[in-house]
């Protein structure tokens, strides 16, 4: 890669030519970073093509597996929940416990809180500042910022010549 020094520019003109040196440079960086995105999207293709049949007989060979083992449960598992074969291993495993409802959620926080059960619903709490950038209120410890960032826009050069603002 080559490496440039940065030396601070002496007047608009030469700002005006960094600039435009910038705008080739910045077409180029997206010539090839959209070069590389169709290569990438080509390839994707490609495996996804080799995917489909292997991921459609991975099914398979799962279904059937499973329905064996569904089919045999109460001899395979004497000895526990998972039969060792030579060629790997298949089981049973319980999951997570996981809370279910049958209701909406505004239904069963207003038969919770009906039932003066509020130590099961839980309260977040955090800053809105929407409504602080709006009201503008004073409060001890919070500001209100806002940055002036700096930015660089070149031109495009048609082919024609033209120059169009990007």
């Amino acid at each position: 890669m080559a490496k440039r020094t940065s030396t601070v520019l002496q007047n608009l003109e030469a700002a005006t030519d960094a600039l435009r040196e910038l705008g080739i440079v910045e077409r180029e960086i997206e010539r090839i970073s959209l070069e590389v995105a169709d290569k990438v999207a080509a390839l994707n293709k490609q495996a996804e093509e080799e995917l489909f049949p292997l991921q459609d007989r991975q099914k398979g060979l799962q279904k059937r597996i499973r329905a064996f083992a569904t089919k045999h449960k109460k001899t395979l598992t004497e000895k526990g929940k998972t039969v060792f074969v030579s060629s790997g291993e298949f089981g049973w495993r319980l999951s997570p416990e996981k809370v279910v409802t049958k209701f909406s959620l505004e239904r069963v926080l207003r038969a919770l809180k009906r039932l003066g059960l509020r130590q099961y619903i839980r309260v977040k709490e955090e800053l809105d500042k929407e409504a602080i950038l709006r009201d503008r209120p004073k409060i001890p410890g919070v500001r209100i910022e806002q940055d002036e960032k700096f930015f660089i826009k070149p031109c495009e050069q048609t082919e024609e010549g033209e120059r169009v603002t990007l």
